[in-house]
Order: C-alpha cells, then sequence, then structure tokens
C-alpha cells in the first residue's frame, strides 16, 4: 500500500489508517515524531482520522436546522474578488455592487439575500468557486 501524502510505499512500522476513509499515511508525513508514534500508536490506530475528513468534519458540522435552497443562478462566480468582502467577527459584509448582483439574480428563494454572511456560507461560497475553477482544468 502507498502514503496517501507522498504516494511511496508505507511499511508497517510507520503506517497509520485514517479510521473514516481507511486512506493510509506515513506518521512522518503527518509530522509525527517517531517518540511520539511509538508512545501512542495503539490510540493512533483505534481513534486517528486523517487532515482531510477532519477538514470536512469540521466543515460540515450541523446543519439539520439549515433550511434548504437553490444556488444563485446566472451570477458569474468569478466577479466576485476578496476586495468586495469585509470580514468582521462571525460575519463577512459583501460590497454593495456586489450585493446588487446577488439581489438582482433571479431566484427561487422567496426571500432577498442578506448583507451579511456567516463564516460557515463563506467557506461554502469558496468551495463552490473552487469546484468550479478546478473544474475547468
Amino acid at each position: 500500500m502507498n502514503c496517501e501524502a507522498c504516494r511511496n510505499r508505507i511499511t508497517g512500522e510507520e503506517l497509520l489508517r485514517c479510521i473514516k476513509c481507511m486512506t493510509h499515511y506515513h506518521y512522518i508525513c503527518l509530522n509525527i515524531t517517531q517518540s511520539y508514534y511509538n508512545a501512542n500508536l495503539g490510540e493512533l490506530r483505534r481513534s486517528w482520522i486523517c487532515p482531510l475528513c477532519i477538514n470536512v468534519t469540521r466543515r460540515k458540522g450541523n446543519n439539520c436546522n439549515t433550511p434548504v435552497r437553490k444556488q444563485l443562478e446566472n451570477m458569474d462566480e468569478s466577479s466576485m474578488s476578496c476586495e468586495d468582502l469585509t470580514i468582521s467577527e462571525n460575519t463577512v459584509e459583501i460590497s454593495r455592487p456586489v450585493m446588487d448582483t446577488v439581489e438582482n439574480t433571479p431566484t427561487s428563494f422567496g426571500c432577498t439575500p442578506a448583507a451579511s454572511i456567516t463564516l460557515d456560507q463563506f467557506s461554502r461560497l469558496l468551495d463552490l468557486k473552487l469546484d468550479t475553477k478546478l473544474e475547468s482544468f
């Protein structure tokens, strides 16, 4: 089997397997020292979760009370830039020209978008933009 990080072959004594996605890593590729690995091997093998799964779990969170909405249609995702955003504490405010674009975009929300979004919503917007860019390659 090969390491998910470096793609090199893994021997049994340097192996860590994610309990969520079952991918394999060298402990060294994860910046884990040999002494820490040896001292905590049992716990690591029982409960270790890879960085990719931790990131997905952290961002996913509990969204059972979140209303389901359609994505904005006809909005040029590449027209928004970091200069259009102001981040303060737990909200991200969008500049007026961008909000005008959002408000004038036909949607099936049944409501007018707010002038600020949560960091979780902002994260999802960045993910959407990244996915769009990656698909164009």
